[in-house]
């Protein structure tokens, strides 16, 4: 019974540790999230592995867009995350700054939240990558 158990234990375990190419089972690459500012606004930006992406914004009514990374921007955002070695970062107990924003992003498992003026010089580029896709029309 106990080695069952054990097995059982392992087995979880395991499925959680991926193939290590940083997407998620749900196929999910990168799950950036920009909260706050003037006027408040929300806009969450997904890209799956392959780079179709969709692009979520709140205010006057939720409004959704897809759209597809270019096999150049998928390997930039790929070789940003990379660099950006997400296991290693910890996420900021920063207070988010009146009108400022909070960035979060998850990726290979793994989210981290940063307040605006807190973000680690390592998240700077995939930021950059994802945030062109956040203020796109």
């Amino acid at each position: 019974m106990r080695l069952s158990i054990v097995l059982l234990l392992l087995a979880v375990a395991l499925a959680g540790c991926g193939s290590g190419s940083g997407t998620s089972s749900n196929g999910e690459l990168v799950r950036y999230e920009r909260r706050g500012g003037v006027p408040h606004s929300d806009v969450v930006v997904t890209v799956r592995d392959d780079g179709r992406g969709v692009r979520t914004t709140s205010g006057p009514g939720l409004r959704r867009g897809p759209f597809t990374l270019t096999p150049d921007q998928l390997a930039r955002l790929r070789r940003a995350l990379r660099e950006a070695d997400l296991p290693h970062l910890h996420s900021s107990a920063a207070p988010v700054p009146a009108n400022g924003y909070e960035y979060t992003l998850t990726a290979g498992g793994r989210t981290v939240r940063f307040p605006q003026g807190s973000l680690p010089r390592a998240l700077v580029p995939v930021v950059a990558l994802l945030d062109v896709r956040a203020h796109a029309a």
